[in-house]
């Protein structure tokens, strides 16, 4: 049950029977003040009538409503200036917690709708850097977000496989080859790191010989030969290289639990983009420019960009628009959704509005999110190759911080956890840090803080979950009893909290952000743990059944929201 949803209604219907007319939607707040009930509503505020005033109006509505004597609402009160405040009966709701299942927060929202979202994004020859451990972690969980809304969800991930880039690494990759007299046969014989690790130094030694003149022309020569695909010997040293950054790639998703469901490449979308583009040129979409192709987005309050460039080759926008064709022709979308940083933000403006004009269905269909940028706090690390981070740099070092944090730390379990474990718990870390501001803020990953197995973080999280399981598995083969005592306050709490679960994930739909889940799955936790503290679950070789189905329950609820976040739940800690 959506609470919010049904509170509205009985209010919509309480409203109508009290002869009140609305124009804007009734509003329901969850209410945190000690005494205001657990549910708030503004709606007598709101209602636009000079005969009466917001507290008479909020009276009436309270005295209706609670005439209904709806089984899940235990009082109606009212506050000033006119607050229509909901005291729920937690007997009721925990009649609700037992139909909790694995399908629990799961809804219709998005019912028979195609999905597809975009995300990670790295670049073959290229390492797999922040700029894409960040977006891979916030796509998955907004795959994971719309899947529980009921859509079909299609993972896909654009690659740069041409450009600039991949001319520098190879043009590296040649002037390694000749310098140690080696061949591409005798590199496909080293292990997939050590080749990995030579393509990386290929690029930085191709980048920071670019700014010669000598090697700037050999690079622009080998970055059209590949985009034309003539030469068949560059091509098949270009061909083994990408296929090496990919197989690499895949080892990356594996450790991060992504499974994509197709592949898209520059190489593909660049000869559409470049057919989409020069076919809108004498139409006045696009227009010539100093031997350039670009679109005037200063005519529509954006800027201009360049689509193909002097050299005829099309540029990263006209590949997007050969993509936008591409994707829904392979997977009829009703929405697409496109992962990055939010520092190219500006650039999808102007992508979009130009894709309005020439594919404009699918531009409505198309939205950009752009997330923050990442700050690391608290770990020394750098990268083997030039002045990138890398993702694995960031899961290691997490993996030792978790390390030191169980050693110190009380543990659910006498068996060390292996290190596949450690992993997942330094990926927790890593998830709900990513994920618990707004999508578009700046976050800073602290080392000292965001592996506390105490509050606020991915590790307290599977920390609680593993105390749960305890738990249960303590109870197992000890005779069930009725409640020990009467209802706790502690009790209440869990219970209200619990079923808050639906509206939580309903909100994040809308909204397309995560932090409100990641929030509520700490106070799910806190909440747990004072129950824990404070009330026994078995005494006396007993268990009390009540507060054992609580657990059981919250063992589901943690599970189900952790899998929306991405973080696989552990047994023990």
């Amino acid at each position: 049950m959506l609470l919010q949803q049904h509170l509205r209604e009985v209010l919509e219907r309480a409203r109508g029977d009290a002869g009140y007319t609305l124009t804007t939607p009734i509003s329901i707040r969850l209410n945190s003040k000690v005494g205001f009930g657990d549910y708030s509503s503004g709606l007598a505020l709101s209602i636009d009538e000079s005969n009466t005033t917001s507290m008479e109006r909020a009276t009436k509505i309270a005295e209706i409503v609670e005439g209904y004597k709806d089984p899940i609402i235990g009082q109606v009160k009212v506050a000033a200036p006119g607050f229509v405040n909901f005291f729920l009966d937690s007997v009721q709701l925990f009649k609700l917690t037992k139909d909790i299942d694995d399908m629990f927060g799961t809804n219709d929202l998005y019912g028979g709708q195609r999905i597809m979202v975009e995300y990670t994004d790295p670049n073959p020859y290229k390492e797999f850097h922040i700029g894409h451990f960040m977006p891979n972690i916030i796509g998955e969980a907004i795959a994971r977000l719309h899947e529980y809304g009921g859509a079909t969800v299609e993972r896909v991930n654009y690659q740069g496989d041409v450009g600039l880039h991949v001319a520098k690494s190879v043009w590296g990759l040649i002037k390694k080859l000749e310098g140690d007299s080696q061949t591409m046969e005798e590199l496909s014989k080293l292990s997939l790191l050590e080749r990995v690790k030579i393509m990386g130094e290929a690029y930085v030694n191709g980048s920071k010989a670019y700014d010669d003149p000598e090697a700037k022309n050999e690079i622009d020569a080998i970055n059209i030969a590949i985009y034309e695909g003539n030469d068949k010997n560059l091509m098949a040293l270009y061909k083994e290289g990408r296929s090496w950054s990919l197989e690499y790639f895949e080892t990356i998703y594996k450790r991060l639990g992504t499974t994509f469901d197709d592949y898209y490449f520059e190489s593909e979308s660049g000869k559409k983009g470049l057919e989409v583009v020069t076919a809108h040129i004498n139409d006045g979409i696009f227009e010539k420019s100093e031997g350039a192709v670009i679109y005037r987005g200063e005519n529509r309050g954006l800027h201009n960009r360049v689509f193909i460039n002097s050299l005829g080759v099309p540029t990263y926008e006209a590949k997007e628009l050969g993509l936008a064709q591409t994707k829904y022709e392979r997977w009829r979308y009703d929405r697409s959704f496109i992962v990055t940083g939010n520092e190219v933000s500006e650039y999808f403006k102007v992508l979009i509005d130009a894709m309005s004009r020439v594919f404009p269905d699918l531009a409505t269909k198309t939205t950009h999110v752009g997330h923050g940028m990442l700050t690391l706090k608290g770990a020394k690390m750098s990268s083997r190759t030039g002045n990138i981070l890398r993702a694995t740099d960031i899961i290691d070092a997490a993996k030792e911080a978790v390390v030191k944090v169980i050693d110190q730390s009380e543990k659910t379990s006498n068996e060390p956890l292996s290190d596949r474990e450690i992993e997942l718990v330094a990926l927790a870390a890593i998830r709900y840090t990513f994920l618990r501001l707004s999508i578009g803020k700046n976050i800073v990953f602290d080392f000292d803080t965001s592996f506390s197995f105490d509050g606020d973080s991915g590790p307290y999280l599977l920390y609680t979950y593993a105390r749960a399981v305890h738990i249960i598995e303590n109870a197992k083969g000890i005779t069930v009893k009725d409640s020990f005592e009467a209802w706790s306050g502690e009790e209440d709490d869990l219970i209200k909290t619990l079923v808050q679960f639906p509206d939580v994930i309903r909100d994040a739909q809308e909204s397309i952000s995560l932090h409100g889940v990641t929030q509520y799955l700490t106070t799910l936790a806190q909440t747990f743990n004072s129950f824990y503290h404070a009330k026994r679950v078995i005494e006396d070789n007993e268990v009390d059944g009540r507060r054992l189905s609580l657990v059981l329950t919250v063992k589901k609820v943690l599970s189900n929201g952790m899998y929306v976040l991405g973080i696989e739940p552990l047994d023990r800690m």
